[in-house]
């Protein structure tokens, strides 16, 4: 997740680590939050997080990649 307002992680870095790590979920922009999605925008995050989670299924040791 990426809040479209952080300063300190432009969205580029973001994107470049989704590409370099082989089991990472694409990046999911939380608008208007900034470094720390999760403390400002908690429902937001919480959507994200569990449509993460039931995308897994139980002894999957990897996220399905989704494109």
């Amino acid at each position: 997740m990426w809040g479209t307002e952080d300063l300190s992680l432009p969205r580029d870095r973001m994107d470049l680590l989704a590409a370099r790590v082989a089991t990472a979920t694409p990046v999911h922009e939380i608008e208007g939050a900034a470094h720390t999605p999760a403390l400002t925008h908690p429902d937001q995050v919480n959507r994200v997080m569990l449509s993460f989670l039931e995308s897994l299924e139980i002894g999957d040791p990897a996220p399905r990649r989704r494109r």
